[in-house]
């Protein structure tokens, strides 16, 4: 004859009753929505990065935050390098894919962003229920 205790740690799990399975869904939403925080603040540090009005790649963004905060008066550069840069950065051929990716990324930005208001609304709805 097995020992109890034994027989129970090797039995089936005992089904848990239907307040505790609430209260793991609600655990389980909460992962959810700190996830999409998550993704939402590292996608907005993508967006802040974006320049619309200037709507090249990021990465000229930054390699021309340099240029003009080196010394224009120098041999080296002035404010016709600057307008060189701009020129053959508007005929990149890269240029147009990348700016359709960075404005589909903001669309897809904003929808999460709907998204997550929406759960937040049926959240508080739902506590006050």
């Amino acid at each position: 004859i097995r020992p109890t205790l034994e027989y129970v740690s090797t039995s089936r799990p005992t089904i848990l009753p239907a307040t505790t399975n609430t209260v793991n869904d609600n655990l389980i939403d909460e992962e959810i929505i700190e996830y999409k925080i998550r993704i939402l603040a590292m996608q907005d540090i993508i967006c802040q990065r974006i320049i619309l009005t200037f709507p090249q790649r990021v990465e000229y963004q930054l390699v021309r935050k340099q240029f003009s905060q080196l010394d224009l008066q120098s041999s080296i550069l002035s404010s016709t390098s600057l307008d060189k840069l701009d020129s053959i950065m508007a005929n990149h051929p890269e240029t147009e894919r990348r700016q359709n990716e960075l404005i589909t990324k903001r669309k897809i930005y904003e929808e999460t962003i709907k998204e997550l208001h929406n759960l937040e609304q049926h959240q508080s709805n739902s506590n006050t229920a």
